[in-house]
């Protein structure tokens, strides 16, 4: 009798067993990956990612399953090293999911499992579409080539191509798909570029669903997006790099001094040749005390650059695409009319904009010359 209670003692626990595994789950397959290396499933809540469960993965395979969800769930996915910088986001609709998984691109891995899934999957391509013609861009040229200013120009011109059409594309999709989790992890990547002003941040925020508010993650991202104003007093300007008249590469955070002012000018521009002196005046005042100037140059014609520099004695840095309007760097700035400048401190921060003449004098004065 003590037997045959044992027996099926075994036997449901064994059926519960099989129960519990036979629900949704992650199967995913490295295409190289080291035996036994951690996967790490979380969920994004409020500036923390709770860890749901792990797996260990053997000959390049692992599988973690999934906890039953009353609506779509967006988890994360990240591992040990050498992939522990790097994370791969999945939905959970109570439905398998399947991954294939590249270990030098994890962004370009395949997912599939659901609508969700697919329309991430989507979200994932249209962005890896932008880094293949980067990266066939860059094949056209030698490594010796790639040092060059003019081929770095291209480059940075390229990037900032791109830049700008995935902001209009994840505009767009969150526009489209207001309700769907994956909308939240776009509109998080909108927030790591800080491309779009804060008002169309608040603006496609406002869009989400009141679900997707809700969830931890939407809570946390409600609190982050009021930093993403890439040139919000206060924040860290975006960097950048361009050609000097010697046809050298100089990037902003090799310009930087205690203070600097970001000078948009050009050769061209009378109310930027009327203001020069006053910059040479101030320069030559407090330079040695810390306050440089980097000048980016909206010229297109580069004779006429370099005579208004020596005209109007322009000793400090000075960089230009030779590119008009169509300057890369000032459209990243969004620069619309000139002149106009930014003051940073010494760690790239913006503290001020479009300070002139004198008031850019007693703003000097008081940072270095209390």
């Amino acid at each position: 009798m003590q037997n045959l209670v044992l027996i099926f003692v075994m036997l449901f626990l064994f059926s519960c067993s099989s129960e519990s595994n036979s629900g949704p789950s992650i199967k995913g397959e490295f295409d190289k990956a080291e035996e036994n290396t951690k996967v790490f499933l979380g969920e994004l809540s409020e500036g923390k990612t709770l860890i749901l469960d792990t797996a260990v993965v053997k000959k390049k395979k692992f599988k973690i399953n999934l906890p039953q969800v009353e609506e779509p769930a967006l988890y994360t996915l990240f591992f040990e090293k050498p992939f522990s910088s790097k994370r791969l986001y999945v939905i959970n609709e109570n439905a398998s999911i399947q991954l294939k998984i590249h270990a030098d691109s994890l962004n370009s891995s395949q997912i599939k499992g659901g609508s969700a899934n697919l329309l991430l999957a989507e979200y994932m391509e249209k962005l890896n579409l932008g880094e293949r013609e980067l990266r066939k861009l860059k094949s056209n040229y030698s490594d010796q080539e790639l040092r060059t200013p003019r081929v770095r120009n291209q480059i940075n011109i390229k990037n900032v191509e791109l830049n700008n059409r995935n902001t209009i594309f994840r505009r767009q999709f969150i526009d489209e798909h207001p309700d769907q989790p994956v909308s939240l992890l776009v509109y998080a990547d909108l927030i790591d570029m800080r491309t779009a002003p804060l008002n169309e941040m608040q603006r496609l925020y406002n869009k989400l669903s009141p679900e997707l508010k809700e969830t931890g993650f939407g809570k946390q991202l409600a609190k982050d997006f009021k930093n993403t104003d890439p040139l919000a007093i206060g924040n860290i300007a975006p960097t950048f790099s361009a050609p000097t008249p010697e046809g050298n590469i100089l990037a902003l955070e090799d310009a930087l001094g205690k203070y600097t002012l970001i000078d948009f000018w050009a050769a061209w521009c009378g109310p930027c040749r009327r203001e020069n002196p006053n910059l040479v005046r101030i320069y030559n005042q407090y330079h040695e005390k810390g306050f440089n100037i980097l000048g980016v140059s909206l010229d297109r014609n580069e004779q006429s650059w370099k005579r208004a520099i020596e005209q109007d004695g322009l000793i400090w840095d000075q960089i230009s695409n030779l590119s008009f309007w169509n300057d890369p760097i000032a459209r990243q700035y969004k620069i619309r009319s000139i002149p106009a400048s930014l003051l940073l401190d010494e760690e790239g921060r913006i503290i001020a904009k479009n300070l002139r003449g004198r008031s850019l004098e007693l703003k000097i004065k008081e940072l270095l010359d209390p």
